[in-house]
């Protein structure tokens, strides 16, 4: 190259993989939440827990599979990521918000419009519709800030878990939290 020359086959920044999150770096706390999708995908469990510190990249890793997981597992498992559904209050959702957030994760357009009910059959419809047209009949859901789940979230959760399992679909749930909060938290659920 001459000085000054550039060369044609550069990308230009703003398309490089890692701006674009077509690919992440691997840090240890990426390369835990990975393996443990992957071995929760191969496995016979229902669902897993995922806990670890503040600040340690659960989110960013389980934004980073849900959107790359088709090269990770050389198949085109319909993966959702599932994220705070308080948006920043500690207070519990009700029935309708949770399911517009599944709705959500799921990219449905209008997410938060319809009863509770309405919202359940969306978000049931819409994962069969992707598992249908899948290689597979398996389906992961990203539950995130998992620490904030309450009774009646969690009973949100096992509805829409059960309709989609009855349906033939091997759903998958990975729930990720704090350390400390999920551990609270389980202790406060067993009273």
């Amino acid at each position: 190259l001459k000085p000054g020359q550039v060369p044609q086959d550069l990308i230009h920044m703003d398309d490089h993989p890692l701006l674009t999150e077509e690919c992440c770096i691997p840090t240890h706390g990426v390369e835990v939440f990975y393996n443990a999708a992957i071995k929760l995908l191969r496995s016979r469990r229902p669902g897993m827990a995922l806990i670890g510190n503040p600040r340690t990249g659960k989110t960013y890793s389980a934004e980073s599979f849900a959107k790359n997981h088709s090269s990770v597992l050389g198949t085109n498992i319909p993966v959702a990521h599932m994220d705070s559904w308080t948006r920043g209050s500690k207070t519990s959702a009700t029935e309708a918000r949770f399911y517009g957030c599944i709705l959500r994760a799921l990219d449905y357009d209008t997410p938060f419009s319809g009863t509770a009910a309405i919202r359940l059959d969306r978000a049931v419809d819409l994962l069969l519709e992707r598992v249908s047209a899948s290689d597979d009949n398996r389906a992961l859901l990203i539950v995130d800030e998992g620490h904030n789940l309450g009774k009646r979230e969690y009973g949100y959760l096992m509805d829409y878990y059960n309709l989609v399992r009855k349906s033939g679909c091997r759903l998958k749930v990975m729930i990720v939290g704090q350390k400390k909060e999920m551990k609270r938290k389980i202790a406060s659920m067993k009273k």
